[in-house]
């Protein structure tokens, strides 16, 4: 082989070991990349913040995730104490609460003052078939309370459970008589208070227009050294925080017909705990909010009613002394009660089937008092 040949073989073996060398660096290098991305791209799904649209995405599937959960706990919370009623001020220990007598005849009355925010709100029948309102309440200011009407005798039987301030426009001669013989202190339209009841209409032939309002009612109290403290007390009449039965049926809708000419309603809100109060299928309004009348707790209780004998008006009397069956409707649940009263001025008692006396939601209250053969519909 000649000296020139010789040269050039072995140029090509030393080009060839580089080439070979170069590849095999290349190969090396690349595999490592390859490697390292992979393991760079897995701490960040799990570790890193996100910079990529397919993490991105992941990440707020577990904000979403975890918002959730949070939702999920708040929730449980708000089982433990599910409803409140805003409109409701737990009567004061000590402190006399007011009860006043209004019209609920025809639709002239409408809306009416006060039975809205009540803490108490009773509902009798009266004669012709009707019912009438009697709202109680501890220690707030309303401006409208009315239209005022004449009193009944059998109303005085609840209004003294509470030693309450009695505000009435009129009176029925049982009334009127009780009244007298029993010393009740009253603001009475027609006797001793006409300057704290106006009218809000002129037109002098409605009778059923006459208000009043807590600060008149005050005044007059004041003026005429009327007691403003009980030793009736109430707060060990509810419970302190908002409690389902967990006895009872479903009661969503309440249907109450007094008579053939008169009707209530109620209908629950399970958003609110509350139910929506209805007068002749039509919503009870409140006058000085506006609002649909609400309730929280409703008493519906069973009294013997009849028709006073001689009585030209067709008034009529209620054996609200004794006992009787009922039910106790809040939270959606219905549970059947028995009612008791040892005397006419004793302080009623609510019971269930074991003979426990019910305890009333912090919420305002409805007690509907019916006849024995009122017809009631719960479901």
């Amino acid at each position: 082989m000649s000296r020139r040949l010789k040269i050039v073989v072995c140029g090509v073996l030393i080009l060839s070991f580089f080439m070979l060398t170069a590849c095999s660096e290349s190969g090396r290098t690349n595999a490592e990349d390859t490697d390292e991305t992979v393991s760079t791209t897995k701490i960040t799904i799990t570790t890193k913040p996100v910079t990529t649209a397919q993490t991105t995405k992941e990440e707020t599937t577990e904000k979403e995730t975890t918002k959730e959960e949070t939702t999920v706990e708040v929730t449980t919370t708000e089982e433990e104490k599910p409803f409140s009623d805003d409109l409701f001020v737990l009567p004061e220990d000590g402190q006399r609460p007011i009860a006043v007598v209004i019209d609920n005849e025809g639709s002239t009355v409408l809306p009416q003052g006060g039975p809205g925010l009540a803490q108490i709100v009773y509902e009798f029948i009266v004669e012709g078939g009707i019912s009438r309102i009697m709202p109680i309440y501890w220690g707030l200011d309303i401006e409208y309370l009315g239209p005022v009407r004449s009193a009944r005798h059998y109303m005085l039987d609840y209004m003294k459970e509470y030693d309450a301030f009695f505000v009435h426009f009129g009176w029925s001669p049982q009334a009127k008589s009780d009244i007298s013989d029993y010393g009740v202190q009253i603001a009475n339209g027609v006797s001793n208070a006409y300057d704290i009841f106006w009218d809000i209409t002129k037109n002098k032939n409605n009778w059923q227009d006459t208000y009043t309002n807590s600060s008149n009612i005050k005044k007059m109290m004041n003026r005429n050294k009327y007691s403003t403290e009980t030793k009736v007390n109430m707060s060990e009449r509810y419970v302190e925080e908002w409690r389902i039965p967990e006895e009872g049926a479903v009661c969503e809708q309440i249907s109450i017909r007094y008579s053939s000419g008169y009707r209530i309603g109620y209908r629950y809100n399970p958003q609110t705990g509350l139910y929506d109060k209805t007068r002749q299928g039509q919503p009870h309004m409140e006058r000085n909010n506006g609002e649909q009348i609400q309730a929280g707790n409703i008493i519906i209780m069973r009294v013997k009613n009849y028709t006073i004998k001689g009585d030209t008006e067709g008034r009529q009397h209620l054996e609200t002394a004794g006992s009787g069956k009922g039910y106790y409707v809040t939270s959606g649940k219905v549970i059947e009660i028995n009612w008791s009263k040892e005397t006419r001025f004793a302080m009623t008692r609510f019971t269930d089937s074991n003979g426990d006396e019910i305890r009333l939601n912090p919420a305002r209250t409805w007690i509907q008092v019916v006849p024995l053969d009122a017809t009631i519909e719960l479901g």
